[in-house]
């Protein structure tokens, strides 16, 4: 096998990302993710002799369980954009979310908008 390099893991790192988004749709979240914190998910999880299995265990253990947290706690609501980037001391990542333009209206659950 040839080792992947690291254009090809970059993608990939991102068509995971887009999985994990994918998830998101109907709460209409999206994800995005800087170039940096791709690099720190490269180095804290890729293993040569593996191949790219790792990176998707360590995106669905680490970026899936915190997305989840933050669902919880309410720090990522609904209809948000959430960059993901690396925390200032290049230890993990952080999330900053942000309310998308006009969503200041009550979205319930399954979508539909609550009336007075």
């Amino acid at each position: 096998f040839n080792r992947l390099g690291l254009t090809t893991l970059r993608k990939i790192v991102t068509l995971q990302l887009k999985c994990v988004e994918s998830r998101l749709v109907e709460r209409e979240i999206s994800l995005q993710m800087t170039d940096a914190a791709i690099d720190f998910v490269l180095q804290v999880a890729y293993e040569p002799m593996y191949g790219a299995r790792p990176l998707r265990r360590y995106l669905e253990k680490e970026l899936v369980t915190q997305i989840s947290r933050a669902l919880l706690t309410g720090e990522i609501q609904n209809r948000s954009d959430v960059m993901i980037d690396v925390n200032e001391d290049k230890t993990g990542l952080v999330f900053v979310s942000t309310k998308k333009q006009g969503a200041d209206e009550d979205v319930m659950d399954d979508g539909s908008e609550m009336s007075d």
